[in-house]
């Protein structure tokens, strides 16, 4: 069983309420693995969905780096990134 398989079994098993075509949703990405991969699995599955990122600036030019990596995600998948 491969990643997206697991994940939307379990989306469907645990958060039925939500169905993927009548939710938007908000995924809050910092622009690490973790929440890239997140990303990529709602955009495999389906799901309609804008993009959060907050840049709090307290990793100077390392922080600005994950702003402008998550504005290309954004621009990607094409979703809004805010």
């Amino acid at each position: 069983m491969n990643l997206l398989t697991t994940f939307t079994k379990h989306w469907l098993n645990n958060f039925n309420q939500w169905p993927i075509t009548n939710s938007h949703l908000l995924l809050a990405v910092s622009g690490g693995v973790d929440s890239v991969v997140m990303t990529d699995l709602f955009y495999q599955a389906g799901f309609d969905f804008t993009i959060v990122h907050c840049n709090f600036h307290l990793r100077g030019a390392d922080s600005d780096a994950d702003a402008f990596f998550v504005k290309a995600l954004g621009e990607k998948y094409d979703k809004e990134v805010i």
